[in-house]
């Protein structure tokens, strides 16, 4: 069958030809800027099945929404959270997350197995 046919080069910037190496720096924001103003919060307690919701600004940390979640339900002893799929830190900032106007977090216990 012969050999396989030999690849197009692509063709470079002209500015590029002689260099090594280069980085690319962004001009601007490739997502889109949050919602301004407070989120409405939903806290789901799936081991009781109960949801506890709020009203918090987006500058509040996890630590923050932890706090409060538990001045509801007291007699949670360990509480991880996980928004959209992924586990939240207690330093993460709700605007950092990148969250719409409503929101959901689950609660989650941590199995340490052996």
């Amino acid at each position: 069958r012969g050999d396989p046919p030999l690849p197009v080069p692509e063709p470079f910037h002209p500015g590029l030809q002689s260099t090594s190496h280069f980085h690319l720096k962004a001009a601007r924001d490739a997502l889109p800027e949050p919602n301004k103003g407070p989120v409405l919060v939903s806290i789901v307690d799936g081991s009781k099945g109960k949801t506890v919701r709020m009203t918090l600004d987006r500058s509040a940390t996890v630590a923050e929404l932890k706090q409060k979640f538990l001045q509801q339900m007291p007699d949670l002893q360990w509480l991880s959270l996980s928004c959209n799929g992924k586990p939240v830190q207690e330093h993460d900032v709700l605007k950092d997350l990148r969250l719409g106007e409503k929101v959901t977090f689950v609660t989650f216990q941590r199995c340490h197995g052996g």
